[in-house]
């Protein structure tokens, strides 16, 4: 059997959030890294302005190539909303699974509004939310990833 070679990424970037740090390492060894604490105020409310714009711009291309404005802009608020609660990742409902999708599979399961699956998800802790994705996945509702 031949030998499969693990292709190299040419760039890999870690958060570090005990070290408020990101580093970055490149596929022949080199790094780069960059320290939260050592920025000055103006640098970071720069960096955190652009972080909430790339994430912001990010929820709303998901859905560009179908132009989903209304979907687009639901999504943006459910993003805003995991934010203002401390979920950069909205995670509550499992790893790799949003709240909008989430939310999309609750109104598909209720057969609600997608208004009204956004406002439960959004009240809803992590176990809740967890039973409910767990309750999509096996019963065949709107895959949700994890």
């Amino acid at each position: 059997m031949a030998n499969a070679t693990k292709e190299v990424k040419f760039l890999e970037v870690k958060i570090n959030d005990a070290a408020r740090s990101v580093s970055g390492t490149f596929g022949n060894g080199l790094k780069a890294f960059i320290e939260w604490d050592k920025l000055s105020d103006e640098m970071k409310l720069s960096a955190g302005l652009l972080g909430l714009s790339n994430k912001i711009r990010d929820t709303g291309a998901n859905f560009a190539k179908e132009k989903k404005y209304d979907e687009a802009h639901d999504a943006m608020i459910a993003t805003i909303k995991s934010i203002y609660n401390n979920q950069w990742n909205r995670n509550g409902s499992g790893p790799g699974v949003s709240l909008k999708d989430l939310a999309m599979a609750l109104a598909e399961i209720q057969k609600a509004t997608l208004e009204w699956a956004v406002a439960a998800v959004d009240k809803a802790d992590d176990a809740m939310r967890k039973k409910w994705a767990d309750h999509a996945n096996c019963c065949n509702h709107r895959p949700l990833q994890s």
